[in-house]
């Protein structure tokens, strides 16, 4: 995992990940058959790992609607920030592995029905066909991935010193993606916003 986070999956050599893991070459080659391999189980273990803690129930069940999409916003904006290595290493090896790429695309899926399914039950429509929300949920999700890609993950200038002077911590931008969020998928405000942008 370190190695990944310093390296990338592009420029990781498996002298890289022998070295620190204090083995030699030949013996990660007992274990795996190249640097391919061992990436696809770390990533995949990050990717099951990121989606049992997304998908863990609220530990504050009474939280308003707005309330909790800002929660799970939060929750995966500070793991894009602290893992941003991990979360380019995602984009390159989706890139390079088709059956990698496809675990991702099913694994992504699988949360955005989750989130939609839980969005539905919280407003009470779940006799409602699933195809509109499920679209909107991806459109949203989509917005606040991209974000944090060229934020976190890229470190596009422009965009980092944008977010820097107008939502300076992860809970101003997670109030922010929230309350367009809601605005998108509900037509209406939320809330008084607490932090100036979203005012």
């Amino acid at each position: 995992v370190r190695a990944l986070e310093q390296r990338g999956y592009l420029q990781l050599r498996v002298a890289d990940i022998s070295r620190r893991a204090r083995l030699s070459e030949a013996v990660f080659y007992v274990y795996f058959a190249n640097k391919e391999e061992i990436t696809v189980e770390v990533l995949s273990e990050f990717l099951d790992h990121t989606f049992e803690v997304g998908q863990a129930p609220d530990p504050k069940p009474q939280r308003s609607l707005f309330e909790a999409l800002e929660h799970a916003n939060l929750r995966w904006i500070s793991a894009v920030r602290a893992n941003a290595g991990l979360t380019r290493c995602l984009l390159q090896l989706a890139d390079q592995v088709p059956p990698f790429r496809e675990l991702a695309s099913r694994r992504n899926h699988q949360w955005y029905q989750h989130v939609t399914r839980t969005l539905l039950r919280r407003v009470g429509a779940t006799e409602l066909d699933e195809g509109a929300p499920l679209l909107a949920v991806r459109a949203l999700g989509g917005m606040i991935d991209e974000l944090c890609g060229t934020v976190f993950v890229s470190r596009e200038p422009h965009a980092v010193a944008l977010v820097e002077a107008t939502v300076p911590t992860d809970s101003a931008l997670a109030e922010f993606v929230s309350i367009l969020w809601y605005r998108g998928l509900f037509g209406r405000e939320p809330i008084v916003a607490r932090h100036p942008a979203g005012r």
